[in-house]
């Protein structure tokens, strides 16, 4: 199929925090510190915010236009296969160069917050593992190719605050992705080992994504373009 043939592409990735113990006796300080009253506890639950003392554990994408999807999510076991042909397992350096060989062949990438959070998530877990980010996901404010936000565009570019997916989705007659899972309790899951779930969250919002980008482009989009 020739790059013309794709058309829209919507993704989202799911992070966790790296074990405690694994951080640097400084780092820990500085983190149970900056936390606050929280401390240690509130640092903890924090950590899958950042590249720095987190990583991605999924990354799904959803194909717009023809209406499917998959997610590559972590395992890592090398020999480990799922059933399900939209499950793919494999450690964070294959979800990584999976997610640059997909969205490469699309015109335009969707996301919710991805701007803020996913891209520049992304590129830092990129450069761990000595990956070049081919195509560079660009990132741009107040623009809407190639990458567009629709927490960007649904607030006109923070002009107003910036809702959740979840609220979004109930104004806008969505189904939610957040009706078993959101991403408070990833970590949670993660750590009770239940990855395929979050796989199947992070599946579910992309979806959830391209169903809303749909109902707002348009009359959010479309005059744009015109």
């Amino acid at each position: 199929m020739n790059q013309s043939a794709y058309q829209d592409i919507v993704f989202d990735i799911e992070t966790v925090g790296v074990p405690w113990e694994s951080l640097p006796e400084s780092v820990r300080a500085n983190l149970t510190r900056k936390a606050g009253d929280g401390g240690e506890e509130e640092a903890r639950s924090l950590l899958g915010l950042s590249p720095a003392t987190g990583k991605i554990v999924a990354i799904a994408y959803f194909d717009v236009q023809q209406g499917r999807g998959a997610v590559y999510y972590e395992n890592e076991d090398p020999n480990a296969v799922d059933e399900d042909e939209q499950y793919f397992p494999g450690n964070e350096r294959f979800l990584l160069e999976k997610f640059y060989q997909i969205i490469g062949r699309y015109r335009r990438y969707l996301s919710y917050n991805g701007k803020y959070f996913d891209v520049p998530y992304l590129l830092a877990r990129s450069a761990v593992h000595q990956i070049v980010p081919r195509p560079f996901p660009v990132t741009r404010r107040f623009t809407l190719m190639p990458h567009l936000d629709l927490c960007e565009l649904l607030s006109s570019f923070g002009a107003l605050r910036f809702p959740t997916l979840d609220a979004w989705c109930h104004t806008f007659d969505v189904k939610s992705p957040k009706d078993g899972i959101d991403g408070s309790q990833v970590q949670s899951f993660y750590d009770a080992g239940k990855i395929r779930e979050i796989a199947a969250y992070c599946l579910e919002d992309v979806r959830a994504t391209a169903q809303l980008f749909e109902k707002v482009e348009p009359y959010l989009i479309a005059p744009r373009d015109g």
